[in-house]
């Protein structure tokens, strides 16, 4: 996948009432903020799992494969909002001894809201001819509903939490 090229079309749609209705339940990939965020819909097109070469690391090698992906795309977003575009949903493992791997993971769709402003993103590789176009034009795929409710601590437990866990990993570098 690094060397062929992707097609990336955004197109803002009708609103969506739980973006998360429309994530995965096995799976689900999503960035959810007050309301706002994206969700991936559908199956991964790719899942990006490089392997640093000796003393790179690991975030540093997903970067590396990113830009050259990034730099190779056909993107055609209109919306230009955060999170519309090209994207990827990305787990880190930060320790570099880890046998865990680092992994980027592109949707081939991506719903996404903003406000009150509503998107949907279609990703695909070049060679793929299949239909882009009709974007949000039919139902999307199996419902699944989830409800999140509030976190167990406070959001200045939450906030002292991510403090002492900062702290942690500064005094271990």
């Amino acid at each position: 996948m690094h060397t062929t090229h992707l097609v990336v079309e955004t197109r803002e749609i009708d609103p969506v009432e739980d973006l998360l209705a429309y994530a995965d339940p096995a799976r689900p990939l999503a960035w959810l903020r007050r309301g706002d965020g994206i969700v991936a819909v559908g199956e991964p097109l790719t899942e990006l799992r490089p392997r640093p070469a000796a003393g790179t690391a690991r975030t540093e090698a997903l970067a590396t494969v990113w830009r050259g992906i990034s730099a190779l795309a056909e993107i055609s977003d209109p919306v230009g909002l955060p999170g519309t575009g090209l994207v990827a949903f990305g787990a880190f493992t930060f320790d570099e001894e880890s046998a865990a791997d680092s992994v980027l993971i592109v949707p081939t769709r991506v719903l996404g809201r903003h406000g009150h402003r509503f998107w949907e993103t279609r990703i695909r590789l070049a060679a793929d001819t299949g239909p882009a176009a009709g974007l949000a034009s039919h139902p999307y795929g199996p419902h699944w509903a989830g409800t999140v409710g509030p976190g167990a601590q406070s959001p200045q437990g939450y906030q002292d939490s991510v403090r002492r866990a900062l702290t942690r990993i500064g005094e271990e570098s």
